[in-house]
């Protein structure tokens, strides 16, 4: 491909979603072929089942290809826990924050590489992951269990190992999100961010795993749609040259390629247009623009780059972005025998395990279960893409009959009279076991919380809070009741939290 093409180079710094999964339409083919697109993102909405995405990115590759002459990025945001992106034939890892509370790096690093391993067979290079935000707000909607710890040690030693797995199964790791998410208590996927931390505070907190990373030779790293007003008081750090480059490049050294959060999110397509937000970004210093699902929104930016942006501008970005893939040896894939995967399996299941988290065991009563237990639970939600798709799956359904124990669904958000109902029903039951669904951040559940203890220690029976997403839920009850944090809302870990509970012990 001609080099000072600025179709070409502008399609190599594009990184594109698309909706389908057995098929790619012809309209997103003919989109690549005229932008010469050269990467593409997938969701767990394009993926059913290891042999179905194993062939849709032999596609993809096919059509980048042929349309570029290079083979394509394929990305994935395949972090392990609640965003996961594999389909249930893939064993999917436990996420950071259960991983980073067993304190030993060294579970990250093999998560990282079988992972890595996964995906490489299927045809995904190219990981979103890990978090380098370190999560020192509860509050936090959107990072939580997806953080390795509350302190910028914790944080780095885990993602440092979490890298270094999925770079020696062969995909390329991408850190993020830079400079740091953890302490909003806003999304950037709906709303645009701020934090007014000095920036003796953000070097001592939160840059510091991001710099230790670079230092390390990564090789990719992510932005955050987040206004840190003490870098840039005008722009979010996507679209800030002061943090692209007067930051990233020019103080900490990063060399490597700077990728996008998506500039459809919120953040930046409510407040700055997503067209506006591209054109911005590129000219702050970043290589690979992302737009996760309208392929329109990214056929927009293109032709605002190619009409105002120049052929040395995007000739510097495209040249890492090809070289980044030579480097990783691009366009081919690993075969896995099935025995493997059934071992990966094991390896994950037996790793929950481990990552469940008893925080206290109250005083003479026991973990177990029995013919006088009930279980209650909460359904998880969706409030923005990073957590996929919509969850079916419901805890006190699964677990109740997994357990063949007796069940009541609890809403996230309960009313009085709901909150009444099911502590009505609860009289002849003397030990409760109740999965809340970050009530720390919903009042009505909350409340519903406390409640329950009252009723079920009042009567000297057993309460077991089993925290089904952020740890903080368990801080909404006192030390009569028995507290587990679980991290994740998936089978995976109410198969372990099953076996727990059978055993009392945790092995």
């Amino acid at each position: 491909m001609d080099m000072n093409d600025k179709n070409f180079l502008a399609g190599q710094v594009m990184m594109v979603g698309f909706t389908g999964v057995d098929e790619i339409s012809e309209d997103f083919i003919s989109f690549i072929e005229e932008y010469k697109v050269g990467n593409v993102i997938l969701f767990s909405e394009n993926i059913y089942s290891k042999e179905q995405l194993k062939r849709l990115c032999g596609k993809i590759q096919e059509v980048v290809k042929k349309a570029t002459g290079y083979p394509a990025l394929i990305s994935i945001d395949q972090e392990g826990g609640m965003v996961s992106r594999l389909s249930p034939d893939l064993p999917s890892a436990p996420g950071a924050m259960a991983i980073g509370r067993t304190g030993e790096p060294h579970y990250a690093y093999e998560a990282g590489l079988i992972t890595a391993k996964e995906l490489r067979m299927c045809g995904v290079n190219f990981d979103l992951a890990p978090s380098c935000d370190i999560n020192n707000n509860k509050l936090n909607p959107v990072i939580g269990v997806r953080s390795y710890g509350d302190d910028a040690a914790t944080v780095y030693a885990f993602a440092k190992k979490m890298a270094s797995g999925l770079k020696d199964g062969g995909v390329i790791p991408c850190i993020k999100h830079f400079p740091g998410h953890g302490d909003t208590d806003s999304d950037s996927h709906l709303i645009l961010p701020s934090i007014s931390k000095s920036l003796e505070e953000l070097e001592r907190e939160e840059i510091l795993p991001f710099a230790r990373m670079i230092e390390d030779g990564i090789d990719c790293v992510m932005t955050s749609h987040i206004i840190f007003k003490a870098l840039d008081k005008d722009y979010p750090c996507t679209m800030s040259k002061a943090v692209l480059t007067g930051l990233l490049r020019e103080k900490l050294g990063f060399r490597g390629i700077i990728a996008t959060d998506c500039l459809e999110m919120g953040a930046i397509k409510e407040n700055y247009g997503s067209v506006e937000g591209g054109l911005k970004t590129l000219m702050a210093g970043a290589d690979l623009l992302t737009v996760s699902h309208d392929y329109t929104v990214a056929r927009d930016i293109l032709d605002a780059v190619i009409e105002n942006v120049d052929v040395d501008r995007l000739k510097a970005s495209a040249k890492k972005i090809i070289c980044l893939k030579e480097k990783y040896g691009i366009g081919s894939e690993a075969d896995i025998e099935e025995e493997e995967i059934s071992r990966f399996r094991t390896v994950f299941n037996e790793l929950r395990f481990k990552c469940i988290d008893v925080r206290n065991k109250a005083e003479g009563k026991s973990l177990t279960v029995n013919d006088e237990t009930i279980i209650l639970g909460c359904p998880s939600y969706r409030v923005t893409l990073v957590s996929g798709k919509p969850l079916e799956l419901d805890f006190a359904e699964y677990l109740g009959k997994k357990l063949n124990l007796p069940f009541i669904k609890v809403p996230l958000e309960p009313t009085k009279e709901e909150c009444e109902e099911i502590l009505s029903k609860l009289d002849k039951y003397l030990d409760v076991i109740m999965g809340s669904y970050n009530a720390h951040l919903f009042a009505a559940q909350a409340d519903f919380v406390k409640a329950l203890e009252e009723k079920v220690c009042g009567r000297n029976g057993v309460l077991t809070l089993a925290a089904l997403r952020n740890p903080y839920d368990l801080e909404l009850v006192s030390d009569r009741s028995n507290k587990v944090a679980l991290y994740e809302y998936s089978v995976d870990m109410f198969d372990a939290l099953a076996s727990f509970l059978k055993g009392g012990e945790n092995e």
